[in-house]
């Protein structure tokens, strides 16, 4: 509250105006300066400040709360407003309207295993498209949302460029790992006998039972060496996916709900493209070779 508001309080329950300004230390002058311009209402420079400010908060919620004060001069301009980074910066603070921090928290999600027996790298940083099937990936990316982390396991087929499983958890056990598998699995009609599965070293891939079910659904398991970022970039397709990445600020559930149809849609379609930006194969049990000769 203001001086001069608390002036105006004093005098509407009964204390004299000279008195209230005097204990609000300002003159009786600018006292009744201060109601005149009052009853006048906003003056021109007033208005267009608050119409720069309503402004400012549809571009604040258009762009998910992430301009800062040298964009927001950018939009604003091309919006037609006349202003300048201080006036934006200073109605900027005034009104509480600052950019999220765009800046990620970084989530450990590979923690290696170094007790656990070692396994033959099969694959070796071969990621080339072949025949569907035969080879699989899989890794665990994580989903900021306002609640915490929601983590995602996926399995994709490296012939096909198709998502064929995933599994999303508030936790990461061995146990999210073998949803992901077993919604694979199902993807393939239980025709997995012998599929390659390429992972990294974490604890939950070469944990004894993610071993144990992988050996009794008969797929061949593989580990890359440490610190190899071709996995991450064929697998860790939730990090770059835009309706993942979408629920930022939102709940898990909002998350679950975004990303489930994001998954599925992926899964059902194969539309993971590889990094040669070659189309997904969205047949099954045919060599991309084939499909193509099918088409000439």
């Amino acid at each position: 509250m203001s001086r001069y508001r608390f002036v105006s309080t004093m005098k509407a329950e009964g204390f004299p105006v000279r008195a209230a300004c005097e204990a609000a230390e300002v003159s009786t002058s600018a006292y009744y300066d201060w109601t005149a311009k009052v009853a006048a209402g906003p003056t021109e420079s007033e208005w267009d400040e608050a119409l720069v400010v309503n402004e400012m908060h549809d571009v604040h919620a258009h762009h998910d709360d992430t301009y800062g004060s040298p964009r927001m001069t950018s939009e604003l301009r091309r919006r037609g407003f006349c202003v300048n980074h201080k006036r934006t910066e200073r109605l900027m603070a005034e009104n509480g309207i600052v950019a999220k921090d765009g800046r990620r928290r970084k989530v450990r999600t590979t923690i290696p295993d170094v007790t656990a027996p070692p396994l033959p790298d099969l694959v070796r940083r071969d990621f080339s498209v072949g025949e569907p099937g035969r080879r699989t990936c899989g890794d665990i990316t994580y989903v900021p949302t306002g609640e915490g982390w929601l983590y995602l396991a996926s399995v994709l087929d490296l012939g096909s460029r198709r998502l064929i499983g995933f599994a999303m958890g508030e936790r990461m056990p061995w146990e999210l790992c073998r949803d992901a598998i077993d919604m694979a699995v199902s993807t393939r009609c239980g025709e997995v006998a012998g599929m390659l599965f390429h992972h990294d070293r974490g604890s939950q891939y070469l944990s004894q039972d993610f071993r144990g079910h992988c050996t009794k659904l008969g797929i061949v398991q593989s580990v890359g060496r440490v610190g190899s970022c071709l996995l991450t970039g064929q697998c860790s397709f939730g990090s770059s996916s835009p309706p993942v990445d979408s629920v930022d600020s939102g709940e898990k559930c909002l998350g679950r709900s975004t990303a489930f149809p994001s998954c599925s849609r992926q899964a059902r379609h194969g539309l993971l493209m590889s990094h040669g930006h070659r189309p997904a194969c969205r047949t099954r049990g045919r060599s991309v070779a084939a499909v193509g000769r099918a088409h000439v």
